[in-house]
């Protein structure tokens, strides 16, 4: 990725499309926050960062520091307030449209289910000793699925799952032209999404033997398939181990759908023998095992 540093004050006149670059605040420079420099129409004065470009700015303790930033049709800002106690640190923002269950991988939820559609990722300098309360911002246009923003909070992908916390309710700002959601005492950096009450993204369901139709064929001398039937949409990773205990196969993260799933298991190229098949939660636990015989 390509730096471009800005060593003063960066007015924008309009959008700027920073496309995959990374924007570098050197010290003592800012971006005016949307809506603050007498524009007539503020949220169309912002950086783009849609194609993967990030947005770089030192984080004093106690200041407020806003990263104005959005995609091609939405103004969505992320407003950082460090605590006294938080170094002085640099932190990067990025923004992406979309919801992924696994942070920024596995599959999408946008489709079904109700949140605000953007992931805002973030990292710090610092890997200790970070107390921040966060805002973010988005337009009526960026809600899916029926989102309810009198019962939503800001989650923050952690480990393996995104986190819930109690419910709030957005609120409208006039000027700026968007809702904005807020929450205190972030200690670690992610990706950052908002959902609701009823979202569902990274959920731990219970999961029996009857969740498993069956794997076939089985024997096979070539590609075989596990067919599965969950209640509910289900965080699951599919690992393949020969007898041995050797990892042979292992899949990233993917949310499953309710209903009847088939997962696809490639097994064709192994040697023959027998191997141990198991679905694992977002945690890493073992959720289900059962043998698979290649022929």
């Amino acid at each position: 990725m390509t730096n471009v540093n800005i060593a003063d004050k960066l007015v924008l006149n309009g959008w700027l499309d920073i496309q995959s670059y990374h924007v570098n605040m050197l010290p003592g420079a800012s971006v005016p926050p949307n809506g603050i420099a007498g524009h007539q129409s503020p949220q169309k004065f912002y950086i783009v960062a849609e194609k993967g470009g990030t947005l770089t700015a030192d984080v004093p303790p106690n200041t407020t520091v806003p990263f104005s930033l959005g995609t091609y049709d939405a103004y969505l800002p992320f407003i950082i307030l460090p605590s006294n106690t938080t170094p002085l640190n640099r932190i990067t923002v990025g923004i992406k449209k979309g919801v992924q269950a696994n942070g920024n991988f596995g599959a999408s939820v946008s489709s079904t289910q109700p949140l605000v559609n953007a992931t805002w990722n973030v990292t710090s300098t610092l890997s200790t000793g970070l107390n921040l309360d966060i805002s973010v911002g988005w337009p009526l246009s960026m809600e899916v699925n029926n989102f309810n923003r009198n019962k939503m909070y800001i989650s923050h992908y952690t480990g393996t799952v995104w986190d819930s916390v109690a419910t709030d309710t957005a609120i409208w700002d006039n000027i700026i032209g968007v809702f904005f959601a807020a929450r205190k005492g972030i200690t670690s950096l992610s990706p950052f999404g908002v959902f609701d009450v009823n979202t569902k993204v990274s959920v731990e369901e219970k999961f029996t033997s009857e969740n498993v139709v069956a794997i076939y064929p089985n024997p096979t001398n070539g590609n075989t398939y596990l067919k599965i039937s969950l209640d509910n949409a289900t965080s699951l990773t599919v690992l393949v181990k020969d007898i041995t205990g050797k990892t042979v196969y292992k899949t990233l993260p993917a949310l499953y759908s309710s209903g009847q799933t088939e997962i696809q298991l490639p097994v064709k190229n192994l040697p023959a023998g027998t191997y141990v098949v198991s679905l694992l939660n977002s945690s890493g636990n073992i959720l289900w095992s059962g043998k698979l015989l290649r022929q």
